[in-house]
């Protein structure tokens, strides 16, 4: 069994998302706000909840907003969004 630790500090400015935050606090914000989401659909699925089924819903999200990016032209404000969280 791997032990996978993530260790960040949230503050209620930040899970709110009331306050000025850097770029890479708004980017930890959606990802907590698409969380909310995720397991609320587990739950109503009847479903449980696993940070493995969530990484692969977030992998599934960035594929489609890059899709979207595509069609607008807009990839690389796709690329500087999801800078650094390698999911594939």
């Amino acid at each position: 069994m791997h032990d996978n630790n993530i260790e960040f500090t949230l503050d209620w400015q930040l899970i709110t998302g009331l306050g000025q935050f850097e770029t890479e606090h708004i980017f930890l914000n959606f990802c907590i706000i698409l969380g909310k989401y995720f397991i609320y659909a587990c739950k109503l699925g009847n479903n449980e909840p696993t940070f493995a089924a969530f990484k692969i819903y977030l992998n599934k999200t960035k594929k489609l907003e890059y899709q979207l990016a595509l069609n607008r032209h807009k990839v690389d404000i796709h690329n500087r969004k999801w800078n650094g969280l390698p999911l594939d």
